[in-house]
Formats: C-alpha cells, structure tokens, sequence
C-alpha cells in the first residue's frame, strides 16, 4: 500500500496523473490561455483562410420571366452581377471594404455565381460565393453579398430613373412644321400612357405613399381625352383639335422661310401627278391593244393592270388633296399672325405640360421600383462553410489547452517521475511524524 506510486520496471499511470495535477493553478493558467488563443486562432485566421461565404436571393419585380432582360426591357445578364467592374463599384461604395483585394479575387477565381430553381416559387434563385480569406470578418462578408446581389435592383432604379420619356419631345424640337409637332405631341402623351400600362402590368402594388399610380394614368387619360375606337385606335381630344384649327386655318409655320419649300414641295407633287397620269395613260392604251388583237383574254388578264391603275390614281386623288392645302396655305400667307401666334402658344403650352407630365413619370417609376423591386434572402443572409464551427473550435481549443498544459506541468516536474521519488518524500514524511511523536 505504501508503495502505490512505484513500479520496479518504471513509472507508473497513477504518479503522472499526480504530477500532471499536482501545479492545478498552473495548469488552469495554461488551459484557458491556449482555449483563448485558440479560439482567435480558428475564428480570426483559421477560418478566415478556409471558409467560403454565400449569399442566395430571388429578385422580385427586377427582371422579366425570360431572366434576360430588367422589367423595362433593358438587356439582364445575371453574370454581370461579379464583373469586375461592379465588385469595384461596391468595393468602392464603403470604407468598409477597402481593405478588399478586389483584382485578387476575380483573378484567383475566387468568386462565383450560380443559378438554380426554387421548387417551391418555380423562379430562380442566385447564389454568390466567395472565399473568406478577402474579408475582416463574416459581418463585412454579408454586408458585400447583400450589396452584391442587391446590384440588379440598384441597376434597374438607374435606368428607370434616366430613361428617356421625353424621347418625342425632341422631335418636336426639330419640326418645321406645325403638322410634325402635333404629332410629336400625340406620340409624346401615347408614350406615357403607354409607360404607365406596362408600369401597372409589372408591379402588383403601384401605391407609394399617397400616390396611386392607376389613378394617375386616369387622370392624365381624362385630362387630354383619351378615346379607343372600334379598330383600337387610340385618339385624344387635345390633338385633334390642334389638328382640325391647323386644318382649318391652314397656318404655316415659318411661313417667309418656307414659303418657298411649299412652292417646290407643290410643283413636286403636281409633276408626280403628270408622271402617274402619263404611266395610266400608257396602262390604259395596253389595255385597248390588248382588245384589239386578243379579244378572247379572260376578264382576269387584265387585273396587275387595271390594279396598277386603281393604285396610281387613288395616289393622284390624294397629291390633289395636298396641293390643294398647300395653295391655300399660300394664298392665306400661313394664316394670320395673331391667330397663328395663339396657336402655337397652345402648342407650346402642351410641350411643356407633357415635359412635366414625363418628368413625373420618371419620378413616379423610380419610386415604385425602390419601393417594389427587391432582392429577397428568405431569411438566409449568409451561409458559411469549410469553417469550423464555435462549438468545435471551443472543444479543440479546451483539449489542446489541457494537453499543453499537462505537458507543461510534466515538464516542470520531471524530476519527480523519477522511480521512488514519491517513497521517498512518504518515508521523510513518516520520519517526520515520528519524530514528532517521541517528543510528544
């Protein structure tokens, strides 16, 4: 019993244990040193050198069922999404970011986007990953991702916001004559309405705030008179009224600068109509030929002529129709001046009514799709893999602060592994005790 700790043929399980145990102070220093220095070690290096982050999101009113192209049609490549010129362009949108090798990382490939099927939504989900090695921590990691995939939708309010909705109205800047601005103008308010349709098409939800935009197309609809006719023909009152004064008053804009443009403009026409006139006359003699010596044609060998001939006639009857209002407008000296100056003050007036009314759809727009177009995570904002988890690094950590610790400890007191060390120190403690006893 005395010699428990001692074997003859070494040392024995139960001395290491002892002088594993026998600094506890020292080994609890140690453990919870290395525990902490292991911990930072796999959270902060570790980690950060293996782990890969990613980021799935499915976009909701930002691009078409086709997946190629944005909601207003403009060309969508989801690809694009981690060019290097958009990863520099979010690096650069924070200082967060700075510290981020962006041409590293594309250059090592380490980076990548995929797309799959959500089985549930039937749309398509895109996912981003990226080695963590780039990042300070997962934190700045997610907060990259979230910008990364929200790019698209950021790209779609940019677009809207600088599409061009007054692309008619620049035609009307270059018209000569009245009959092109009105047009101009009747394309420019289609073109609106028509932007607020596809508008209302895409989005569910049009309501920002107290603005309706259904409601704002009715009433752009009403206030110009909109009216669809059984060919589905689309009219509005504004424009034909301009046109029947136009026609009625036959005022010529410009009218001594182009007074001569009209003079050749009507010699122009009245020359194709010799022209034509000449052609029927030639069609017309065929025909009398062909009566002559072929009585016995069918009716049908006749038709590509007498088609020939309906055609270039109807053209006539028409450029007889544009001579007659160009000698009017002639003859009326581009109608009068106090007239002609209200009208085009009319004009005027509805250009830039129409600029405003272009203005506010592109505001309108931009707001539905800030607050409509979204790139949605499902709750997942950031998936780590490869790393080791808090758990695992927390247990590795504990083990190998108590390994080292021991060791430590073993190492410190080698000498008692020695073979009898403990006899010895049990024989001095006995020596001890009997000493005391006998002077007692």
């Amino acid at each position: 019993m005395e010699n428990e700790f001692y074997e003859e043929d070494g040392v024995s399980l139960g001395q290491i244990f002892k002088v594993m145990f026998l600094r506890w102070k020292l080994l609890l220093i140690i453990t919870a040193s290395v525990f902490i220095v292991g911990m930072l070690g796999t959270q902060l290096i570790y980690n950060r050198m293996k782990a890969y982050y990613s980021t799935s999101v499915e976009y909701v009113n930002v691009i078409n069922d086709d997946e190629e192209t944005f909601v207003n049609n403009s060309k969508f490549n989801y690809r694009d999404i981690i060019k290097l010129d958009n990863l520099k362009a979010i690096k650069s949108s924070d200082t967060k970011f700075d510290s981020i090798n962006i041409e590293k990382l594309v250059d090592e490939e380490d980076i990548s986007i995929s797309k799959t099927t959500n089985e549930q939504t039937k749309k398509s989900v895109y996912t981003v990953k990226v080695k963590g090695k780039y990042f300070n921590s997962s934190e700045t990691a997610k907060e990259f991702l979230n910008k990364l995939l929200n790019s698209p939708v950021n790209e779609l309010s940019k677009l809207v916001e600088n599409a061009n909705n007054k692309l008619y109205l620049t035609g009307y800047d270059n018209s000569i004559d009245y009959e092109s601005q009105i047009e101009a103008l009747y394309n420019e308010i289609s073109l609106i309405d028509s932007k607020y349709t596809k508008l209302l098409d895409i989005y569910v939800e049009t309501k920002v705030d107290d603005k309706d935009m259904a409601s704002i197309q009715i009433a752009l609809q009403n206030k110009y008179g909109k009216t669809v006719d059984e060919d589905k023909k689309v009219s509005y009152k504004v424009i034909d009224d301009l046109k029947n004064e136009l026609l009625k008053k036959n005022f010529v804009k410009d009218f001594d600068k182009n007074k001569n443009a009209l003079i050749n403009e009507k010699e122009a026409l009245e020359k194709q109509i010799n022209d034509n006139n000449d052609i029927i006359n030639a069609l017309e003699a065929k025909i009398d030929l062909y009566n002559t010596n072929y009585s016995n044609l069918a009716n049908d060998a006749y038709t590509p002529i007498t088609t020939e001939i309906t055609k270039l006639t109807a053209e006539n009857s028409k450029m007889n129709n544009q001579i007659l209002v160009i000698q009017s407008q002639l003859d009326n000296n581009g109608g009068d001046a106090t007239e002609r100056a209200a009208f085009e003050a009319k004009l005027t007036a509805l250009y830039n009514e129409l600029k405003t009314e272009a203005n506010n759809y592109t505001t309108n727009s931009k707001d539905v799709v800030n607050l409509y177009a979204k790139a949605e995570t499902n709750g997942k904002a950031l998936t780590s893999t490869g790393d080791l988890g808090i758990i695992i690094s927390a247990l590795l950590s504990l083990v190998a602060g108590l390994i080292i610790a021991c060791i430590v400890n073993l190492i410190i007191d080698r000498e008692k592994l020695k073979p009898g060390y403990f006899d010895k120190e049990n024989n001095s403690k006995k020596e001890e005790s009997l000493i005391e006893n006998k002077e007692e």
